[in-house]
């Protein structure tokens, strides 16, 4: 049978409630970032490098995979391999991965060519 003292005990209880406390302020964090600022954020940094778009041409989903919160995706409609860009978003609003023109030849877009 296995025994357990009161001091390992007491260790278990307290790890588990520092990881729960830990996941709870990870949640309160990732709930203040809201999507909207999370697009916006990605959009002006499109339009750092695109002047001639616009923040219209910005939209989001969401991410599919792990560790991705939202993919925003801004180019002009449909799919244009030179001015499209996605930016893969994790849980807190920092940038997992982006995507641009250079990369198109090795990579698929989310969006496909008829910008569904």
């Amino acid at each position: 049978m296995l025994r357990v003292s009161r001091p390992q005990i007491v260790v278990l209880v307290l790890a588990a409630l520092i990881a729960a406390a830990l996941g709870a302020v990870f949640r309160k964090m990732q709930l203040a970032i809201t999507e909207t600022q999370i697009i916006d954020k990605y959009a002006a940094s499109y339009l750092a490098t695109n002047p001639k778009g616009d923040l219209t041409q910005c939209s989001a989903v969401p991410g599919r995979a792990y560790g991705v919160r939202l993919v925003v995706i801004c180019g002009p409609g449909g799919f244009d391999p030179s001015q499209h860009y996605e930016y893969h978003v994790g849980a807190l609003g920092g940038l997992v991965r982006r995507l641009g023109p250079a990369d198109w030849p090795t990579e698929t877009p989310l969006l496909g060519a008829d910008g569904t």
